[in-house]
């Protein structure tokens, strides 16, 4: 049997690639329906505390609509590498596809908190 053959048989792996697939899919959805909800064009970006009462830097929604390319660069280059380092053990595998959990999760949040504010 081909190592593809037993990397998409494995229960776990197809679970963590569900789970990822539908985070991806959720942040991207999410990020592409607040920013094009909004009225006007510039957006918070960037958050300095040093900087007192303009601790706030507005621009363009183009950093924004990063925040999509960078969803889908996670789960496609996790994806490929678990499928590589299938072989060599099945734990880095597996870790790999659950690091990709724990950066969607954190990019969904991050890019929720920047679309929260006005």
């Amino acid at each position: 049997m081909s190592n593809e053959k037993k990397y998409f048989q494995d229960k776990i792996v197809l679970l963590l690639l569900s789970v990822n697939s539908f985070l991806t899919l959720l942040g991207s959805v999410m990020i592409l329906l607040k920013v094009g909800n909004s009225g006007d064009q510039t957006r918070i970006i960037q958050y300095r505390p040093e900087l007192g009462l303009s601790a706030f830097n507005k621009g363009g929604t183009g950093p924004i609509y990063a925040f999509v390319l960078f969803v889908w660069f996670i789960m496609i280059f996790h994806t490929f590498m678990s499928v590589k380092t299938y072989n060599l053990k099945k734990d880095y595998s597996i870790l790999m596809l659950a690091f990709c959990l724990l950066l969607l999760s954190l990019a969904i949040i991050v890019s929720n908190s920047l679309l929260a504010l006005p």
